[in-house]
């Protein structure tokens, strides 16, 4: 045997024992590990420890089933962890690890929703609100969005800089359905929505979400309403799809959601005789 052993990592005092050798003094020696090594050791333990808890809880049957290797590599997930996160992604909100990914020592939670300011698109796969938002929102010149509605004559939308939010929210909400979930898509446009499921960018809501049941149970309820969220922009998606010249309605929405202009105060100049009376006036 080779002193010390590749395979071993602990963490021991050295201490003065007389009966110990030369060889077995270096070999002891040679088991200290730096104290914060030792230290993320045991928090990687306690995370597969955590994640087979979870697993057990949330998916029982499943779990007395399985026949997924519970074996795990440093900075890999064991099979049975991968199982575990296929299940919450079928039942539960979207997760898709796979074996290629290093270890999640919280809940990565991914954007269901395309994010137009950073990621590319194929301007003729989008769907008709999302090329109307593009163009209302300035990333898409506006000739684009005519082009793309060349039998409606489309009426020249306000500057977004210029929307009253609260106001245009308002206006939406008194509107009959589909046209109320125009606000709706805006947020999501935006990523101005509150949930994970939709704002997030980049893993950002990643350290907020350890891994507890209380936590997926959260994420659970934060994607069924990024769900409905969805399906109500969809509704009007297709309301639009039917009928291209109902954008004008959209737009005329958008457009009554200005600002109100304030008026400059008028100033009326007087004299410095008219002054002083006005002073006189006051000090009677």
């Amino acid at each position: 045997m080779t002193y010390p052993p590749t395979a071993v990592q602990t963490v021991l005092p050295v201490l003065p024992i007389p009966s110990l050798s030369g060889r077995e003094l270096d070999w002891l020696k040679g088991m200290i590990v730096d104290p914060n090594i030792a230290l993320s050791y045991l928090e990687t333990i306690e995370l597969h420890l955590t994640l087979r808890d979870l697993y057990r809880h949330l998916f029982p049957f499943e779990f007395h089933l399985s026949t997924a290797s519970r074996h795990w590599e440093a900075e890999q997930h064991s099979e049975e962890e991968l199982e575990f996160f296929d299940l919450i992604h079928d039942r539960l909100f979207y997760l898709p690890i796979d074996g290629d990914e290093s270890l999640c020592a919280g809940i990565p939670v991914y954007s269901i929703t395309p994010d137009f300011w950073y990621e590319e698109y194929e301007w003729d796969e989008l769907d008709v609100l999302d090329k109307l938002l593009l163009g209302l929102s300035e990333q898409a010149n506006w000739e684009r969005v005519e082009e793309a509605f060349f039998t409606v004559s489309l009426p020249t939308p306000i500057l977004p800089s210029r929307i009253d939010w609260h106001l245009f929210e308002q206006n939406c909400e008194a509107m009959p359905v589909p046209l109320n979930y125009f606000h709706i898509a805006v947020q999501i446009f935006d990523r101005e929505t509150h949930n994970p499921f939709i704002d997030n960018r980049n893993y950002q809501y990643m350290d907020l979400w350890t891994w507890s049941v209380e936590a997926i149970e959260e994420l659970t309820q934060h994607y069924q309403k990024a769900i409905h969220l969805q399906q109500k922009v969809q509704v009007l998606v297709d309301w639009l799809t039917n009928s291209p010249h109902r954008i004008i309605q959209v737009i005329e929405l958008w457009n009554r959601s200005v600002k109100p202009t304030r008026s400059k105060p008028s100033i009326k100049i007087i004299d410095s005789s008219q002054l002083s009376q006005n002073w006189a006036v006051r000090r009677n």
